[in-house]
């Protein structure tokens, strides 16, 4: 009779055991699970997070890097040096055009010049049948010098006479080609200077990196890249107003050459007719005004 009791308390203290042991694992597992997807969803997030980070960052250096963008996000003192850097190169191409247009035409009339005075056999007949001072302006001035020195020395051609028709030649040549040279200046101080007004762009745009980067107390792209875009957009600006006012300036120099060349020419050929005539005493103070 106690051993059968023994016995079913013993089977109650089993199924007892048993039955606390199916809650326990059931409850434990039910919170591993949770737990895991929590962690689960945790982890999603943080990537969805971190996946559109560098989505914001990459807008937000897009904006940024724009030419307006840069422009407006620039500091004053970088906007006020790409202003100076934009007038200088529109004055280079000012320059250009208008002088370009100024020495063809000019070489274009000269050489018309030049055929005219060749076909003349003396002075008189050169001076009375040239065409209208308008388009024969370079003939009709020197022209006009050896009439005026040829007044003033009575018509005594010695060589007195003939140094100072040669300084007063001269003299004539090199004021058309003090004159035609007139803006052709600013291109070599443009030439010169814009490269270092770019720098100085370049080095505020710099500074304001490290400012920017001492501000956030971050060396992320998005703080470094504006400051170092402003920086590298001076540069740029100040090498397309250097290089081209280089070029040009050059180009210019030489076509100053030829012109000069081209004017001396002409006081060549009248200084042979002068002289010719002299030798042969065609000067007539009769038929001279």
């Amino acid at each position: 009779m106690l051993l059968t009791r023994c016995y079913s308390l013993f089977f109650l203290l089993i199924i007892s055991f048993s039955v606390f042991a199916d809650n326990t694992v059931g409850t434990t597992a039910d919170s591993v699970v949770q737990h895991t997807e929590t962690h689960a969803s945790g982890a999603i997030a943080d990537a969805t997070a971190a996946a559109a980070v560098p989505e914001l960052i990459k807008t937000e250096i897009l904006q940024d890097m724009s030419p307006l963008g840069m422009y407006l996000s620039a500091h004053p003192v970088v906007q006020a040096t790409i202003w100076i850097l934009i007038f200088c190169s529109v004055l280079t191409w000012v320059i250009f055009f208008s002088k370009l247009f100024q020495l063809y035409y000019s070489a274009a009339t000269l050489r018309k010049q030049q055929a005219f005075l060749l076909t003349q056999e003396h002075f008189e007949q050169a001076r009375q049948q040239l065409p209208s001072k308008i388009k024969f302006d370079v003939s009709h001035n020197l022209l006009s010098e050896i009439n005026d020195e040829l007044q003033r020395s009575n018509y005594l051609c010695d060589d007195d006479f003939k140094q100072r028709l040669d300084y007063r030649l001269d003299r004539r040549i090199q004021s058309y080609t003090q004159n035609m040279r007139y803006g052709i200046g600013p291109l070599a101080t443009i030439g010169a200077v814009a490269p270092f007004i770019g720098l100085f762009g370049t080095v505020w745009g710099i500074m304001n990196s490290f400012i920017g980067i001492v501000h956030s107390q971050t060396t992320s792209l998005s703080v470094v890249a504006p400051g170092i875009a402003e920086a590298l957009f001076a540069t740029a600006l100040g090498l397309v107003a250097a290089i081209p006012a280089v070029i040009i300036y050059n180009i210019f120099t030489r076509r100053l050459t030829t012109y000069r060349l081209q004017i001396e020419n002409l006081a060549a050929i009248l200084r042979l007719m002068i002289k010719r005539d002299i030798s042969l005493h065609r000067l007539n103070p009769a038929t001279s005004v």
